[in-house]
């Protein structure tokens, strides 16, 4: 249907070869329950950010979400988000080593890198 969405992340699925077991299909009229989705899978696996369309891997909330579950995940972001110290924090709170994959700015940043220490 053209007003669905799909969503992929974690596991195996039916319906794609991507490595999916939670596939939802989510109309227009259900994005906070598809954010809240979003934000589930990726707290259960940060790597799962992969699986979810543009428009999640754009939202903060989600990012921030898959940092605080495995720091690393940071590695994969776009550079919009090595650079933006809430993300890179929780990362490195999660994982001090992800403190390699930042913006270089960020890697000087005093809180970023003893929040990376105390980690």
């Amino acid at each position: 249907t053209k007003n669905k969405k799909i969503l992929a992340f974690g596991g195996k699925n039916k319906y794609e070869n991507k490595g999916s077991s939670l596939l939802q299909r989510i109309d227009n009229n259900t994005t906070q329950y598809s954010l809240e989705c979003a934000k589930n899978a990726v707290s259960s696996n940060g790597k799962y950010l992969e699986y979810l369309t543009e428009a999640y891997r754009g939202c903060k909330e989600v990012v921030i979400e898959a940092v605080k579950q495995n720091g690393n995940v940071l590695e994969q972001l776009d550079d919009k988000w090595k650079k933006d110290k809430d993300v890179v924090l929780q990362a490195v709170k999660r994982n001090g080593i992800s403190l390699q994959y930042a913006d270089e700015i960020l890697k000087k940043d005093k809180d970023v890198v003893l929040q990376a220490i105390k980690q």
